[in-house]
Protein backbone atom coordinates (compact mmCIF):
# COMPACT_ATOMS: atom_id res chain seq x y z
CA UNK A 1 0.00 0.00 0.00
CA UNK A 2 1.47 3.26 -1.32
CA UNK A 3 -0.07 6.64 -0.25
CA UNK A 4 -0.56 10.00 -3.03
CA UNK A 5 -0.97 12.76 -1.20
CA UNK A 6 -2.56 15.17 -4.06
CA UNK A 7 -2.77 18.73 -3.73
CA UNK A 8 -5.91 20.46 -5.29
CA UNK A 9 -4.81 21.52 -8.04
CA UNK A 10 -1.30 18.93 -8.79
CA UNK A 11 -0.44 15.25 -7.70
CA UNK A 12 1.23 14.72 -4.90
CA UNK A 13 3.06 11.43 -4.38
CA UNK A 14 5.77 9.77 -1.95
CA UNK A 15 8.96 8.27 -2.55
CA UNK A 16 11.76 10.15 -4.20
CA UNK A 17 14.45 11.05 -6.28
CA UNK A 18 18.33 10.57 -6.57
CA UNK A 19 21.67 12.08 -8.22
CA UNK A 20 24.27 10.74 -10.60
CA UNK A 21 27.52 9.20 -9.34
CA UNK A 22 29.68 11.89 -8.18
CA UNK A 23 32.12 11.83 -11.33
CA UNK A 24 28.82 12.24 -13.43
CA UNK A 25 29.10 9.09 -15.25
CA UNK A 26 27.70 6.20 -14.91
CA UNK A 27 26.73 4.13 -11.56
CA UNK A 28 28.84 0.64 -10.60
CA UNK A 29 28.76 -1.80 -8.21
CA UNK A 30 31.28 -0.88 -5.39
CA UNK A 31 32.51 -3.38 -3.55
CA UNK A 32 33.30 -3.09 0.22
CA UNK A 33 31.14 -3.49 3.50
CA UNK A 34 28.14 -4.68 1.08
CA UNK A 35 25.01 -4.77 3.56
CA UNK A 36 22.38 -2.13 3.88
CA UNK A 37 22.36 0.17 6.75
CA UNK A 38 19.65 -0.88 9.52
CA UNK A 39 17.19 2.33 8.97
CA UNK A 40 15.94 1.82 12.72
CA UNK A 41 19.39 1.86 14.77
CA UNK A 42 19.51 5.48 15.53
CA UNK A 43 17.00 8.19 16.85
CA UNK A 44 16.67 11.52 14.72
CA UNK A 45 14.83 14.35 13.20
CA UNK A 46 15.32 14.54 9.63
CA UNK A 47 13.88 18.20 8.45
CA UNK A 48 13.55 18.32 4.17
CA UNK A 49 11.29 18.58 1.21
CA UNK A 50 9.14 16.04 -0.70
CA UNK A 51 9.38 17.30 -4.38
CA UNK A 52 6.86 15.85 -7.20
CA UNK A 53 7.64 14.91 -10.80
CA UNK A 54 5.67 18.23 -11.49
CA UNK A 55 8.42 19.79 -9.96
CA UNK A 56 5.99 20.91 -6.93
CA UNK A 57 7.86 20.95 -3.51
CA UNK A 58 6.48 21.07 0.36
CA UNK A 59 8.29 20.86 3.97
CA UNK A 60 8.13 17.08 5.03
CA UNK A 61 9.77 15.78 8.74
CA UNK A 62 11.17 12.24 9.71
CA UNK A 63 11.55 12.01 13.30
CA UNK A 64 12.68 8.36 14.35
CA UNK A 65 12.90 6.47 17.59
CA UNK A 66 14.36 3.28 16.87
CA UNK A 67 11.52 1.08 15.33
CA UNK A 68 9.40 3.95 15.92
CA UNK A 69 8.52 6.72 13.49
CA UNK A 70 6.86 10.22 12.93
CA UNK A 71 6.30 11.24 9.39
CA UNK A 72 4.87 14.83 9.23
CA UNK A 73 3.86 16.39 5.40
CA UNK A 74 2.63 19.69 5.31
CA UNK A 75 0.92 19.99 1.98
CA UNK A 76 -1.43 22.50 1.17
CA UNK A 77 -4.60 22.84 3.54
CA UNK A 78 -7.37 20.84 2.53
CA UNK A 79 -5.32 18.89 -0.31
CA UNK A 80 -6.84 15.73 -0.36
CA UNK A 81 -4.84 11.92 0.72
CA UNK A 82 -5.85 9.55 -1.76
CA UNK A 83 -4.99 5.52 -0.38
CA UNK A 84 -4.82 3.28 -2.38
CA UNK A 85 -7.00 0.46 -0.61
CA UNK A 86 -10.14 3.62 -1.83
CA UNK A 87 -9.80 5.24 1.51
CA UNK A 88 -9.05 9.42 1.76
CA UNK A 89 -8.67 11.76 4.44
CA UNK A 90 -7.42 15.44 3.88
CA UNK A 91 -3.64 17.29 4.60
CA UNK A 92 -1.77 18.68 6.00
CA UNK A 93 -0.99 15.14 8.26
CA UNK A 94 1.27 13.13 10.34
CA UNK A 95 1.86 9.69 10.12
CA UNK A 96 3.33 7.49 13.12
CA UNK A 97 4.22 3.87 12.46
CA UNK A 98 5.35 1.65 15.22
CA UNK A 99 7.89 -1.56 12.75
CA UNK A 100 6.77 -4.12 16.56
CA UNK A 101 3.13 -4.20 15.20
CA UNK A 102 3.44 -3.33 11.64
CA UNK A 103 0.39 -1.01 12.78
CA UNK A 104 0.21 2.91 11.83
CA UNK A 105 -1.72 6.00 12.50
CA UNK A 106 -2.86 8.63 10.40
CA UNK A 107 -3.92 12.20 11.64
CA UNK A 108 -4.92 14.65 9.50
CA UNK A 109 -4.86 18.33 10.12
CA UNK A 110 -7.86 18.75 8.89
CA UNK A 111 -10.99 16.69 8.44
CA UNK A 112 -13.91 18.79 8.67
CA UNK A 113 -13.17 20.04 11.92
CA UNK A 114 -13.25 16.17 13.60
CA UNK A 115 -10.02 15.50 15.65
CA UNK A 116 -10.16 11.94 14.06
CA UNK A 117 -6.74 9.62 13.78
CA UNK A 118 -7.11 6.39 11.24
CA UNK A 119 -5.39 3.43 12.00
CA UNK A 120 -4.61 1.38 9.20
CA UNK A 121 -2.08 -1.97 8.56
CA UNK A 122 0.92 -1.52 6.95
CA UNK A 123 0.86 2.72 6.53
CA UNK A 124 4.56 3.24 6.89
CA UNK A 125 4.20 5.37 3.59
CA UNK A 126 7.61 7.76 4.16
CA UNK A 127 10.63 7.48 2.46
CA UNK A 128 12.12 5.25 4.94
CA UNK A 129 9.34 2.36 3.66
CA UNK A 130 10.56 2.39 0.15
CA UNK A 131 13.71 1.10 1.80
CA UNK A 132 12.46 -1.35 4.26
CA UNK A 133 14.84 -4.67 4.37
CA UNK A 134 12.72 -6.75 1.96
CA UNK A 135 13.62 -4.23 -0.18
CA UNK A 136 16.73 -2.98 0.72
CA UNK A 137 18.35 -6.28 0.67
CA UNK A 138 18.63 -6.09 -3.15
CA UNK A 139 20.34 -2.65 -3.09
CA UNK A 140 23.39 -1.90 -4.99
CA UNK A 141 25.82 0.27 -3.14
CA UNK A 142 27.73 2.45 -5.91
CA UNK A 143 29.67 5.62 -4.03
CA UNK A 144 29.78 7.94 -1.83
CA UNK A 145 27.20 10.81 -1.63
CA UNK A 146 26.90 14.37 0.75
CA UNK A 147 23.61 15.47 1.67
CA UNK A 148 22.86 18.14 4.54
CA UNK A 149 26.49 18.51 6.02
CA UNK A 150 26.24 14.70 5.76
CA UNK A 151 28.42 11.91 4.29
CA UNK A 152 26.65 8.64 3.20
CA UNK A 153 26.60 5.97 0.36
CA UNK A 154 24.76 5.66 -2.87
CA UNK A 155 22.71 2.77 -3.18
CA UNK A 156 20.33 1.60 -6.04
CA UNK A 157 17.36 -1.24 -6.51
CA UNK A 158 15.24 -1.79 -9.40
CA UNK A 159 11.53 -2.75 -8.78
CA UNK A 160 8.27 -3.31 -10.66
CA UNK A 161 7.86 0.59 -10.86
CA UNK A 162 11.41 1.19 -12.31
CA UNK A 163 15.01 2.03 -10.75
CA UNK A 164 15.03 3.67 -7.36
CA UNK A 165 18.25 5.41 -5.73
CA UNK A 166 19.06 6.50 -2.09
CA UNK A 167 21.80 8.27 -0.54
CA UNK A 168 22.14 6.80 3.30
CA UNK A 169 24.74 7.09 5.99
CA UNK A 170 25.87 4.49 8.14
CA UNK A 171 23.56 4.80 10.76
CA UNK A 172 20.78 4.39 8.66
CA UNK A 173 19.75 8.11 8.08
CA UNK A 174 18.22 8.56 4.65
CA UNK A 175 19.55 12.04 2.82
CA UNK A 176 18.07 11.76 -0.04
CA UNK A 177 15.54 9.02 -1.93
CA UNK A 178 13.85 8.56 -5.39
CA UNK A 179 13.18 6.73 -8.54
CA UNK A 180 11.31 6.55 -11.79
CA UNK A 181 7.69 6.69 -12.24
CA UNK A 182 4.98 8.77 -10.05
CA UNK A 183 6.96 8.75 -7.06
CA UNK A 184 8.54 12.20 -5.98
CA UNK A 185 11.66 12.85 -4.12
CA UNK A 186 12.80 13.46 -0.50
CA UNK A 187 15.77 15.48 0.47
CA UNK A 188 17.05 16.14 4.19
CA UNK A 189 17.88 19.40 4.64
CA UNK A 190 18.67 19.72 8.56
CA UNK A 191 19.77 16.42 10.65
CA UNK A 192 19.48 16.43 14.34
CA UNK A 193 20.37 13.42 16.03
CA UNK A 194 19.20 12.36 19.80
CA UNK A 195 16.48 10.95 21.54
CA UNK A 196 13.30 11.47 20.81
CA UNK A 197 9.87 12.64 22.91
CA UNK A 198 8.40 9.50 23.21
CA UNK A 199 4.84 11.47 22.73
CA UNK A 200 5.71 12.58 19.26
CA UNK A 201 4.99 8.91 19.01
CA UNK A 202 1.39 9.05 20.38
CA UNK A 203 -2.05 10.11 19.38
CA UNK A 204 -2.66 13.37 21.09
CA UNK A 205 -5.36 13.56 24.17
CA UNK A 206 -8.99 14.36 22.70
CA UNK A 207 -8.12 12.89 19.53
CA UNK A 208 -10.64 9.86 18.43
CA UNK A 209 -8.85 6.92 16.66
CA UNK A 210 -11.21 5.13 13.66
CA UNK A 211 -10.14 1.34 13.14
CA UNK A 212 -9.91 1.32 9.50
CA UNK A 213 -7.88 -2.16 9.42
Amino acid sequence: MRIVVLALTAALSLAACGRSSPTGGAQTEVPGDGAFPDLAQESYRAEGTLTTPEGHTVPSVMIRSAGKLRWEVSAPEGSLILIRSGRSIRAPAIFITNAADAESIIIPSWNDGRPVALRVNDGDQSPAAEWGVELAVHAIRTGSCSVADENGSEWRRSDEEGEQTACVTTDGIILRAGGAGWTPSWEATRVERGPQDAALFEVPSGVEVVDMR
